[in-house]
């Protein structure tokens, strides 16, 4: 999810939050235009003043509205930002359609939603969790990743495989490619339970299958066919 290779573009950061990669992208890449959008008015405000403090650039910020399309015209993002928001929409469909409208033909969507071949979903959901806290041990693991990623008042948190969210994105018109997924310092602490689990009758065969199949690479990172088994799945999306 690079914010360093947008220099000259016109920039949409869907869920800015308070501004961190709109920070990034006006530091590292000069772009021509920059958008924050976000549902939160102080994280907004936060978001525009940091921007300027860095003295960079000034970001234009756009007060989401679900029940209304962007205030943008139709193809005028090159690059559309979007980290860690789109699983906690009630119709993440509608959020894709929208930013297909708004990419231009040669644009570009870059995506990070909870990733479902993760340690955090098939080792500390599935496994960890149960034995800290036996008295939730009745919680399928989906609902224990909900409470222990964004917490217990958090109304919607999705995650999904990267076969399944490239689906969803192509049936809106955008070609979706997963590009890998970054893991947490917890993942890296939780892996040394690996066998622990395995040797638990009570572990389902999903999770199951997982921790078999896990490798590492040259630097330690637990890898599942072949990628970075971490909760973070990052995804490029272009027009299909």
């Amino acid at each position: 999810m690079p914010v360093d290779q947008a220099r000259g573009k016109v920039v949409l950061d869907f869920g800015c939050g308070p501004g961190n990669d709109l920070v990034g992208f006006a530091v590292h890449s000069a772009p021509a235009r920059l958008i924050g959008a976000d549902v939160s008015p102080t994280s907004l405000a936060e978001a525009e003043a940091r921007v300027k403090l860095h003295g960079y650039l000034s970001a234009e910020v756009i007060l989401l509205d679900e029940s209304r399309p962007l205030p943008l015209e139709d193809r005028s993002i090159d690059l559309i930002h979007c980290s860690g928001v789109l699983h906690h929409l009630p119709d993440m469909d509608r959020a894709l359609r929208e930013f297909r409208r708004l990419i231009k033909d040669d644009g570009l969507c870059q995506i990070m939603v909870y990733n479902h071949h993760s340690i955090w979903m098939q080792l500390y959901a599935s496994y960890i969790y149960r034995t800290q806290f036996p008295w939730r041990a009745r919680l399928s693991k989906t609902d224990v990743f909900k409470v222990t990623t964004d917490g217990e008042e958090c109304p919607i948190v999705n995650c999904f495989t990267p076969d399944d969210f490239c689906a969803i994105a192509e049936r809106v018109g955008l070609r979706a490619k997963f590009i890998g997924a970054a893991i947490s310092l917890n993942e890296m602490n939780w892996i040394r339970q690996q066998f622990q689990a395995l040797k638990d009758p009570s572990l389902d065969a999903e999770s199951r299958e997982f921790l078999s199949s896990l490798t590492f690479n040259e630097r330690g990172f637990p890898l599942y066919r072949g990628q970075i088994a971490g909760i973070d799945g990052c995804f490029r999306l272009t027009p299909a």
